[in-house]
Order: structure tokens, then sequence, then C-alpha cells
């Protein structure tokens, strides 16, 4: 596994000389994502050649379930004894201390380990010092952000965004949760409606929803959104408005 952490991860993180790793031992990593662009003498500097965006960064950890299970040992339907990773990842902008950073990287990865493991906890880190998050298991991370659809059938999250601003600020999000399954089911039709039935991702389907233990060896089998089924604090309502503002400031 060490050998593993050295080598697969950081070209995983340094592959395209876009990110850093800075520590790497024993079960804990930090790493890093920047872009260096080709700049040549005679180019005029400009700062948006090297920005990074939060979509590119995304892209990254959709590659990371199959970086992760390279190593042989990550949770399948046929190694349930697995080991499973939680990452915290901070977007932040450009006026927040680093030490700030810092900080929030650390109890990103907290939470992402309180919120179920198995999971990507991302945490948009404001200048005022307010965060949002959002968290998600790896399997269903990059059909969640490329599955969802606008009412104009594109993918501008200011739609969902505004809703739930308007159904949370006249307190319209009920207990049983049925509004944000409502909104769920118009906004990331395809997952909600999916042919297979098993696939399906929505409140008919408790592997979605909850994490799967095997009832023999009480070992996991697979992740849900919500983390551990008794676990009180966690509830779809939470976790779907949480997912329309940090879509928003991802996509902005």
């Amino acid at each position: 596994m060490r050998n593993w952490a050295k080598d697969s991860f950081t070209n995983w993180v340094e592959g395209r000389k876009e990110g850093r790793v800075i520590y790497a031992g024993g079960d804990d990593f930090l790493g890093i994502f920047y872009k260096i662009p080709e700049i040549t003498i005679n180019e005029e500097y400009q700062v948006d050649k090297l920005a990074l965006t939060a979509t590119e960064c995304l892209e990254r950890f959709y590659k990371f379930s199959e970086v992760w299970n390279s190593h042989g040992h990550a949770v399948t339907n046929s190694h349930k004894d697995g080991v499973t990773v939680s990452v915290g990842f901070v977007w932040a902008y450009p006026g927040v201390p680093q030490r700030d950073v810092l900080q929030h990287c650390k109890e990103a990865e907290k939470s992402a380990k309180s919120q179920g493991r198995d999971r990507l906890a991302i945490r948009i880190l404001f200048n005022s010092g307010n965060h949002l998050e959002w968290s998600c298991p790896w399997a269903y991370l990059k059909k969640i952000f490329t599955g969802y659809c606008d009412r104009s059938g594109g993918q501008n999250w200011t739609h969902i965004y505004n809703d739930v601003a308007v159904l949370e600020s006249r307190h319209a999000f009920d207990d049983q949760g049925a509004i944000a399954q409502a909104l769920w089911e118009i906004y990331f039709p395809a997952l909600a409606h999916n042919l297979n039935p098993e696939e399906q991702l929505n409140f008919d389907n408790p592997q979605f929803l909850w994490n799967q233990e095997d009832t023999d060896t009480k070992l996991r089998k697979s992740s849900g959104i919500l983390g551990d089924e008794e676990s009180p604090s966690q509830h779809f309502n939470k976790w779907f408005i949480n997912l329309a503002k940090v879509g928003f400031h991802l996509y902005v």
C-alpha cells in the first residue's frame, strides 16, 4: 500500500504537472492541484492562463476511483474486505489565508470520514471565512455532476440554486424529504428514472442512500450518500440543498 501511495497516487496527482503531493505517509496524504502553462519568453503574462478551474479539479477526482482500485485492495462486489479512502477537497477563493486553507483541508477530511467514509467531501471556502460543504461516495461523484440537467436541457446550475434558495427561504423542505426528492427527479432525471431499477438513484434504492454491509462479515459492501443508516445527522434534505449550492459555486 505504501509503495502504491508513493507511485500510483503521486502519478495521479502530478501526472500532467497540474499538482503535487506535499505529504504522503502512513494513512494520510496532502496534495495540491495547480496549472503550469507553457509560456514563451516573449509571451505576455496573463493570470487567466494560470487559473485552474474547479471543474478541472473535479475531472481529476472522477478518475480517482480507477486509480484507487489499482492497488487491488478496494471495496468491490468481489472483494468486500477492501480499504476505503476518505478525501477532503477545499476550493478556496483567492483572499483566503493559506493557514486557513490548510485547517479547512484537515476539517474536510475529518468530515468525509464522519459522514460515512469512502467518499469525497467538497468544501467551498469564501474570503469571509464562511464555507459550504457537500460529500459524496466516489461511486456516484461523476454520475451526479454529469447527470445534472437544468430546465433548458443544459447544465446551468443557477436554475437549481435559485429554486433551492427560494424554497429554503420559505421553509418548504419537509422532514420526509418529499420536496428534495421531487427536485432531484426534475434536475437529475436520467439518474432518478434509470431503466434499470437497481441503478436508479432515488429513495427507492437503499444502496444509494445508506452504507451497505455484508450481513455475515459486517464489512463494507458499498457506500451511500447519507452514510450509516443509524446516523441521525445525515438526511436527504441537507445533502441535496448543499449539492445545489456547491454545484453552483463549482460551475459558476
